[in-house]
Formats: C-alpha cells, sequence, structure tokens
C-alpha cells in the first residue's frame, strides 16, 4: 500500500480554486512586511537607489529589477538577510506608490 502524501504548508490559508490569490499573498507580505519596517528597512537610501533603477521608472522595470535582485540576494541561496530585506523594503514602498 503507497504512503499518502502529507499537503503542502496545511495551515497555509487557501483559497478553495489553488493555493491562494493574489490579495492572500499580498495581505502575507504585508504582514511580514509592513510599510513602517519597509522604511526602516531602506533608512537613507531611496527605493529606486536600492533596486538600481532609474527615477519614474514603469510599473514592469521595476519588478524585473527587484525579482533580479531577489534572486541573488534570497536567503534560502546564501545572500545576505539585510540586503534582502532592503530590497523587500524598497519594493513594497514603490509598490505602495503604484497602488495608490
Amino acid at each position: 500500500m503507497p504512503a499518502t502524501k502529507k499537503p503542502f504548508a496545511p495551515k497555509y490559508r487557501q483559497d478553495p480554486n489553488g493555493p491562494g490569490s493574489r490579495a492572500q499573498w499580498r495581505s502575507a507580505f504585508r504582514e511580514r512586511l509592513g510599510m513602517d519596517a519597509a522604511r526602516e528597512a531602506v533608512g537613507d537610501k531611496t527605493p529606486e537607489g536600492i533596486l538600481g533603477i532609474p527615477l519614474g521608472s514603469v510599473w514592469e522595470v521595476i519588478k524585473a529589477a527587484y525579482r533580479k535582485l531577489v534572486r541573488i540576494h534570497h536567503p534560502d541561496i546564501g545572500g545576505d538577510p539585510a540586503e534582502f530585506r532592503r530590497i523587500q523594503g524598497a519594493f513594497e514602498i514603490l509598490e505602495d506608490r503604484f497602488r495608490k
């Protein structure tokens, strides 16, 4: 008799249609890193400077730069957790500007 598989992350809030809606992912992200924590992580630098993009960049450029840097600095692959948090904070601030 084959062993039954355990569900992945059984305590994760799930949408009946799949692994989570965009709103659930966004709320989970904001729970981990709110705007105050994002501003603290960014410090005196500009979010654009942290992501290495020019001022006034379009959303696609911001998202591409964020994803590129996250792949490099993610702690699960040996990156610096402080730098990863700084990148997340910069993205959070820029996302908030675009969502308003």
